[in-house]
């Protein structure tokens, strides 16, 4: 019960640390307009070459994304076979739609979906496949299939599945989850907009969520402060050895088309790519190091269960001993992780071979090479902390601070 009612109020404080924010902030940002600006806010572009630190930003990947128009669900009803290529290589799709959504819900519209021959994400649709369809002042164009179905059924088994294998535990790692969620998108993300350094915002909020989740798994003991402390502290290593590295190999942070964006942004936004680069790495080894601290810190609380004469040494080192034996497998974690994310740049560069200096000195590589090494490192010096501070506290007080 007490530990229910601290998770209560610590739930309670997420959306007041918030709004207190807000209320302290200049409250001067006009609404967006979702027009594509001229006026280039982020003074770090070159406003007549278009170019960040010697890249040419790309235009038309922030058009893409602050169309005016409306997405609506719609059922293909009928679909022809495409066109042959021209000369050029494009060719039409003929396609009947109702539309399952929106205003015009029940219409049906015959719409043209355009292919070509050097893209690889044509769509070949077919009778009875559900899409996204883009529509603005009477025109249409498919967009997309429409995926929300997938995913929701793929989130419905996941959650029936911790549940069910999970029971009452499943509960508490169903809330933990739904925790760190709330926290990144309600906590992490206004706080970076409303203009707050998103490293230091990286660093609070990893904080605030390994505070709430590990209290909400392990209560309100010893066991689980150890482990809050190794996590956050371990956390804010790995992002001071990226920002170190990043500032220092002149990381930009413009590997991804995603990150230009943010270079062409609304009145009233800006926002740095290296700084996002450091604040999302710090967010990406959260759980890894969390994982790791929380072993930890259990091992030793059961090891002082079983012989309470134990002292600060011995429970050192049997924390010592945890760590070493998942320090393995949840730095490979990391490292796949981010391995997996860059397969396609890999195999790119087997295929082609190019220069191996030319290659290690890119920024997309030097990116991974920061990003997945400072999430190790910072695992890998978590150990040792949560160990320190588990002896510490667990083997000075051999009474959990609440009674399970």
């Amino acid at each position: 019960m007490k530990r229910i009612l601290c998770i209560f109020l610590l739930l309670l404080l997420i959306p007041t640390i918030v709004f207190a924010t807000e209320n302290t902030l200049n409250e001067e940002n006009t609404k967006t307009d979702s027009k594509w600006e001229e006026n280039v806010l982020f003074d770090g572009v070159d406003q007549e070459t278009q170019e960040f630190d010697g890249h040419e930003i790309d235009k038309s990947t922030t058009q893409a994304f602050v169309e005016e128009g409306d997405y609506e669900k719609a059922l293909v009803t009928s679909a022809s076979k495409p066109t042959e290529p021209d000369a050029y290589g494009n060719s039409v799709q003929k396609v009947t739609v109702k539309f399952l959504s929106g205003d015009e819900k029940g219409k049906t519209v015959e719409i043209e979906n355009e292919r070509s021959e050097f893209v690889q994400t044509n769509l070949t649709l077919k009778k009875g496949e559900k899409v996204l369809i883009y529509q603005q002042e009477g025109v249409y164009k498919v967009a997309d299939y429409y995926r929300s179905q997938v995913l929701l059924y793929f989130l419905g088994g996941f959650v029936l599945l911790l549940l069910i294998i999970g029971g009452k535990k499943g509960i508490f790692a169903l809330l933990s989850l739904l925790i760190t969620v709330g926290g990144l998108l309600g906590l992490g993300l206004p706080l970076i907009l409303k203009g707050f350094n998103p490293i230091l915002v990286a660093v609070f909020s990893t904080g605030v969520i390994a505070f709430v989740t590990i209290l909400l798994v392990g209560g309100l003991t010893t066991k689980s402060i150890s482990a809050i402390l190794g996590t956050v502290i371990g956390v804010a290593i790995a992002g001071g050895i990226a920002y170190i590295g990043g500032l220092q190999g002149h990381i930009t942070g413009l590997t991804m088309d995603e990150a230009q964006v943010l270079l062409y942004l609304p009145s009233g936004i800006e926002l740095h790519p290296r700084e996002l680069l450091f604040a999302g790495i710090i967010w990406g080894s959260l759980g890894a190091i969390m994982d790791v601290g929380m072993s930890i810190a259990s091992a030793v609380s059961e090891v002082k269960e079983t012989d309470i004469s134990l002292k600060f040494k011995a429970l050192f080192r049997s924390g010592m001993n945890v760590g070493r034996d998942v320090m393995g497998t949840m730095s490979n974690t990391l490292i796949l992780a981010y391995l997996g994310s860059a397969l396609p740049l890999i195999l790119m560069i087997s295929i082609w071979q190019p220069n191996f200096f030319k290659i290690i000195n890119l920024d997309v590589i030097a990116t991974e090479v920061i990003r997945s090494l400072a999430g190790s490192i910072g695992l890998i010096l978590s150990i040792p902390l949560t160990a320190f501070f588990s002896a510490l506290f667990i083997g000075k007080r051999e009474e959990k601070i609440e009674d399970k």
